[in-house]
């Protein structure tokens, strides 16, 4: 997981680090009057992305970043998101009069900036995030009411006068979408999970000194991460990241953790070939769950609670229904599928079947006979063979 750190007293300075169960490192440390503006993003081959303010306020310029590299100067930047399919989303704001404004949310495409949403004025984008099927979400604020909206596509979804969300939103592998808010009747942050209509708490910062929510997320296992803050001013607590609730890192007192985020989470699917089971894929396995790949690893059978597809010469059109009970079990919205042999034509019968659920956006196929296999004529030959007596 990655997220953005603030040195608030000493060096005054904004980093970039990557927490993994080997440790924490830094992958950037702004230089002197600059700060990373809002949130983060990281693509697939762990590129990130922020914006950079640079300068002494309100004598700031705004760049949307690229490691350390500028790809766009903007107005006033703030949010940026990375989709699985490594597209790039952020947001810039713009003045329409001396005293009025708009945000605008664009998404990189390789002939320049995309318009896909602009705010009322005096409205700011505080989230967005992007699912598996390009559908936007969009945390929009107004603000001086603190009247807070939750958008799909420009509309409306959500709305709650009691909440002040201008914490995180994210979306998850499985198109879950959160948000951080402040509730106006209590004195901590809580994350909330967004359905058409309605939240429902999935986590509260109850700690009686870190009160403030600075990121949220949620990997493809369903593992959760949270940075609390102390908000305060007093207690000199500084952040902790948590896992699941348990701390895994700590801050220093004078610093704050913001924006955590994954690279795109694809899980990997590995489905075996004829007279074969789940067993032949453990070196795969090991290579691909672990540096420099780190992928969430399933095999069809452990999804199945059995050994393999069963049995595995059966009809292939018995076998891809097998298949696709397995993606429905892992429950991600969008998979990719490393397949052997007759695993790759399984999983081709699936994807051509009136069953298919889109769900599937890669596909390696390693030694798959999809111009058939001399095995099959010489068996069919032989068969007819014998029975001609010859």
């Amino acid at each position: 997981v990655y997220f953005a750190e603030a040195d608030y007293f000493q060096s005054k300075q904004d980093t970039i680090k990557k927490y993994s169960p080997s440790g924490i490192s830094t992958v950037y440390t702004t230089s002197i009057n600059e700060r990373i503006g809002g949130d983060i993003a990281v693509d697939s081959n762990d590129n990130y992305y922020f914006i950079s303010e640079r300068g002494v306020y309100p004598n700031t310029n705004d760049y949307l970043m690229k490691n350390n590299q500028i790809l766009l100067p903007l107005n006033d930047g703030f949010e940026v998101f990375v989709d699985m399919n490594d597209t790039l989303y952020f947001t810039d704001q713009i003045f329409t009069s001396p005293s009025t404004f708009v945000d605008r949310l664009f998404r990189l495409d390789s002939g320049g900036p995309a318009l896909l949403y602009q705010t009322s004025e005096d409205h700011v984008i505080a989230g967005i995030g992007v699912d598996s099927q390009g559908n936007f979400y969009i945390i929009d604020i107004h603000y001086i009411t603190y009247f807070t909206q939750i958008l799909k596509n420009g509309k409306l979804i959500y709305t709650d006068q009691n909440l002040f969300c201008d914490g995180d939103m994210t979306v998850d592998s499985r198109d879950n979408v959160y948000i951080v808010c402040s509730n106006f009747g209590a004195q901590y942050d809580e994350v909330y999970l967004v359905t058409p209509g309605k939240i429902s708490t999935v986590y509260t910062a109850t700690h009686p000194l870190l009160t403030a929510i600075g990121g949220f997320n949620v990997d493809s296992q369903g593992n959760y991460y949270v940075s609390v803050i102390d908000d305060s001013g007093r207690n000199n607590q500084g952040s902790q990241l948590l896992k699941n609730g348990v701390p895994i890192y700590f801050a220093n007192p004078s610093d704050g953790i913001w924006s955590l985020t994954f690279p795109p989470q694809v899980p990997v699917l590995l489905v075996h070939g004829i007279y074969s089971n789940d067993a032949m894929w453990d070196q795969v396995d090991t290579a691909l769950s672990n540096p420099p790949y780190n992928k969430h690893v399933y095999r069809v059978g452990q999804l199945l609670g059995q050994q393999g597809l069963v049995p595995n010469n059966a009809n292939i059109i018995s076998l891809a229904h097998q298949l696709e009970l397995a993606t429905v079990n892992l429950g991600a919205n969008k998979i990719d599928i490393v397949a052997h042999s007759m695993g790759g034509l399984v999983t081709r019968q699936y994807i051509s079947s009136n069953r298919y659920r889109g769900n599937i956006r890669k596909l390696v196929m390693l030694g798959t006979p999809n111009e058939g296999a001399p095995i099959a004529n010489n068996f069919y030959g032989g068969l007819w063979g014998a029975i001609a007596g010859q």
